[in-house]
């Protein structure tokens, strides 16, 4: 499927329509992980250049996050350097949750995971709890191992003034195999195991579906020799005087400007061309995001085109502020050098100041550079 002509078909066979941005915070760095040993070299790099292993995030912790995301050296190191888990509620739910979509290729690791939870001295008063999510989540094989590890039929609280008994909540859930598993009674286990596996391969289903949606199908994005050659080409267009009806359009997609899509990618050559047909705002938009990407050559082009990137307007984004939040120290400095107001806020209109929102493996770096 062609997904534009013209320039912007030339670009879109050159970069993605949209690049994913740098890691920020830690829960960035989680949610991008796959648990093996280079991600958790960087979430120690970003806790050891200012990130809090609790971090807080919405809808969650970030020891819950690695629960669901990573291997178990992973999940062990989090567990055991965030300090006091025993106020942070569900995380054996995140350990049920990660079993019930588990494929066939994670389910040791997933398991492996529950298990090493459930012998922490937080996971007793999670028990009750994390066997209602088995329930609800149709994971036979872990309330099995909750049982085995000592959790029985207590009473708990429902809403604010009602306690029943953990079985007669499973019966008012709709989970009577569950409250009777739990009640001690017989069980057909061999149905249950059934539905388990049933649960996993519609999870994995949903989850392949999800990863299908969010991709740009068609999309043929050109790299080594081909991009090289591609690129090369293009540049000769340009110097031919090719594409000038086209320089100062913005993209089908995103919106892009062209010369914000060369400042994204770094491509000097073609920011260079495209500056000549932006306007103001579209060459300010390229400031914000070289800095969002790091690209410090790209922003040195535009500061010397005359790009006033050390401003800090109110109400959007500024070059420093994206440079701030995605931890490019380089860029900090060489801004506030320029000139670039350390006190601004990151225009979000809730006005959190630069330090707050400092991102990056040097967050600590960054914020003493703006209070210098």
């Amino acid at each position: 499927m062609k997904l534009a002509n013209g320039l912007w078909g030339v670009l879109f066979e050159l970069a993605p329509m949209k690049r994913a941005k740098p890691p920020s915070t830690l829960y960035d760095v989680i949610v991008d992980s796959d648990g093996k040993d280079e991600a958790l070299a960087l979430v120690r790099q970003y806790v050891e250049g200012g990130h809090e292993l609790s971090q807080q995030y919405a809808g969650g912790h970030s020891v819950g996050l690695a629960i669901v995301r990573g291997s178990l050296d992973f999940v062990r190191y989090f567990v055991e350097n965030a300090g006091d888990l025993a106020s942070v509620n569900g995380l054996l739910d995140k350990a049920v949750e990660r079993l019930s979509e588990a494929g066939s290729g994670d389910i040791d690791i997933a398991t492996a995971v529950f298990e090493y939870l459930l012998a922490q001295p937080f996971a007793k008063r999670q028990m009750t709890e994390a066997f209602t999510a088995c329930a609800m989540r149709s994971q036979f094989s872990a309330a099995k191992m909750l049982l085995a590890a000592g959790l029985e039929d207590e009473a708990i609280k429902v809403g604010a003034k009602r306690t029943v008994a953990a079985s007669r909540r499973l019966e008012e859930l709709g989970k009577p195999e569950y409250a009777a598993l739990l009640s001690g009674d017989t069980v057909d286990e061999q149905r249950l195991e059934r539905e388990e596996h049933k649960e996993r391969r519609r999870n994995a289903r949903l989850k392949a579906a999800l990863g299908d949606a969010q991709a740009f199908a068609g999309q043929r994005v050109l790299d080594g020799e081909a991009f090289e050659n591609r690129y090369g080409r293009l540049l000769q267009e340009l110097e031919d005087g090719q594409w000038q009806a086209e320089l100062g359009s913005r993209d089908p997609r995103f919106g892009q400007s062209v010369a914000e899509f060369a400042a994204v990618n770094g491509w000097i050559e073609v920011l260079r061309h495209a500056l000549e047909f932006s306007t103001d705002e579209s060459a300010f938009d390229a400031a914000v995001a070289a800095t969002s990407y790091g690209h410090l050559p790209v922003l040195e082009l535009l500061e010397a085109s005359g790009v006033a990137v050390a401003d800090t307007p109110r109400g959007r984004n500024s070059p420093l502020s994206e440079a701030c939040r995605y931890g490019h120290v380089e860029l900090v400095q060489y801004l506030l050098d320029a000139g670039a107001d350390p006190a601004s806020t990151d225009g979000s209109g809730h006005a959190p100041r630069l330090a707050d929102i400092a991102g990056g493996p040097r967050r600590k770096d960054i914020i003493l550079a703006l209070s210098r």
